[in-house]
């Protein structure tokens, strides 16, 4: 079963339940991202993938079933673009873009960048 959080505020008031899952991502060369996870609550591991320059995604079968109860957290730099979000219930994907430049997708832009998912119930 998996562990949801109850985020409470300074009144001890819940705001809200949800699996989180939370990384700083680094990828080089034509490798896949690799996580260092701080945390994670899914019930499920994300295992990154490369599919082309500055374009990856993540296996996350069975992770939600309703995309309008998911949201993505990703830092994003004056050096680089970054976007993410799902392509269907059991995928999730993530792109890296040049900047300034052309804003082609490329790689060796990801250096300990974070990145959270949260899936509320």
């Amino acid at each position: 079963m998996p562990l949801y959080v109850d985020k409470l505020n300074v009144n001890g008031n819940s705001i809200g339940n949800y699996r989180v899952y939370t990384a700083l991502l680094t990828q080089t060369g034509t490798d896949a991202p690799v996580a260092t996870v701080l945390e994670n609550t899914l019930g499920i591991e994300i295992i990154w993938q490369y599919n082309n320059p500055g374009n990856y995604t993540a296996s996350t079968p069975n992770l939600y079933s309703d995309p309008s109860k998911v949201v993505f957290i990703i830092n994003n730099s004056q050096n680089f673009g970054i976007n993410g979000g799902e392509n269907n219930v059991n995928e999730i994907y993530l792109n890296t873009y040049s900047l300034p430049g052309d804003g082609s997708l490329a790689d060796n832009l990801l250096y300990n960048a974070f990145l959270e998912i949260r899936v509320y119930n």
